[in-house]
């Protein structure tokens, strides 16, 4: 079975954004488009090393992952990225804010679909 190299650090970033930024997986060959990379990291931010998950169900079948070790994060790549992740997540959540306060507004508008069309002989 090949071992996945994973690194993490820690910032003040919330735990879920964090973990889509300093996680890095690679997966081997074999297992590209057969292994979903976001679920692979959700097993995994759950793991303390040598921790093993329980068993995850996949379009294939499913996977257990066996976690070896924690890799400290590149300070240099961390640096380097970090003022790009936070503007994504910045307008990441603007965006949710906004499509937030337009379902609210469509509720409360109580549109229940497109107008009637008027026929001609009215």
């Amino acid at each position: 079975m090949p071992e996945l190299p994973i690194s993490r650090g820690k910032t003040g970033v919330r735990e879920r954004d964090r973990h889509s930024l300093f996680t890095e997986v690679r997966l081997p060959d074999e297992w590209q488009g057969r292994v979903d990379v976001n679920l692979l990291k959700d097993v995994v931010s759950s793991l303390a090393p040598g921790d093993t998950s329980r068993f995850q169900t996949t379009r294939d079948g499913g996977l257990i992952v066996h976690l070896l070790s924690r890799q400290p994060v590149d300070e240099a790549k961390l640096k380097a990225e970090l003022p790009d992740f936070t503007e994504r997540l910045r307008a990441e959540r603007r965006q949710e804010a906004a499509n937030a306060w337009f379902r609210k507004e469509f509720e409360l508008a109580h549109v229940s679909g497109p107008p009637e069309k008027k026929s001609a002989a009215q």
